[in-house]
């Protein structure tokens, strides 16, 4: 189930059996595997792959920026495996 409000670009590929919450929003280049389960809220973005039967709790924001001081904008990429819990 993708809930009404929820912002999904049309390049990103979800899979099927994923619930995404309301005023979640997903980029492009985000590929979220089967039975992931998406709350309120969350923002995904970046080169990001997120396995399945994941559960991402509200108000994460992943896949953007690194916070590290030494990035400067170089390509990045982040996978996140199976059955993880982000809160």
């Amino acid at each position: 189930m993708i809930h009404k409000t929820s912002i999904i670009d049309k390049n990103s590929k979800i899979s099927k059996n994923v619930r995404i919450g309301p005023y979640s929003v997903i980029g492009p280049n985000v590929e979220i595997h089967e039975n992931v389960e998406i709350f309120s809220h969350v923002n995904i973005s970046g080169n990001t792959s997120i396995g399945p039967e994941t559960k991402i709790y509200p108000f994460a924001s992943i896949g953007t920026a690194p916070q590290d001081l030494k990035f400067k904008g170089e390509d990045n990429k982040l996978i996140i495996g199976k059955k993880n819990i982000i809160r």
